[in-house]
């Protein structure tokens, strides 16, 4: 049994060091759990887009055809979790995947690298939302009476 000089209140750790040691576990193991360790440890790699910058999810099983189930929801979350900072991903990939990284990582490169680019982004997806206008009839062909 753990006397009190030996107890430690993880979750009180500071910020700081929190990030530093869940950068140190794999980002596997953060998603399978890691980051439920505690609350602190859960919101941080939750939250912290930076943490996820540089994805490193590639397994020994990723030269298998079949792949282990459950990769690629895996791989989502961690794009996710970048909110759009994702600089690189070493990991399975499927095509399907790769359009979900593209799009994920593409609207926020333009909106930072061009001057009006969150405003091109926003017509954009305004755009991509609107449903599309029905076609004009073209009655050129007919001649009035």
């Amino acid at each position: 049994m753990a006397t009190r000089a030996e107890w430690r209140d993880w979750a009180a750790l500071p910020r700081d060091v929190l990030w530093v040691i869940l950068s140190l576990v794999p980002q596997a193991d953060v998603l399978r759990g890691a980051g439920r360790a505690c609350a602190s440890c859960r919101r941080l790699a939750l939250d912290e887009p930076l943490l996820w910058r540089h994805i490193d999810l590639a397994a020994d099983e990723d030269a298998d055809p079949d792949p282990p189930s459950g990769w690629q929801a895996m791989a989502r979350a961690a794009v996710r979790r970048s909110a759009g900072r994702c600089e690189s991903f070493r990991g399975r990939v499927s095509s399907t995947f790769l359009l979900f990284l593209a799009r994920k990582h593409f609207i926020h490169a333009v909106a930072k690298k061009l001057p009006d680019g969150a405003s091109l982004v926003g017509r954009s997806r305004q755009a991509l939302a609107a449903p599309p206008a029905a076609p004009r009839r073209r009655l050129s062909h007919l001649e009035p009476d």
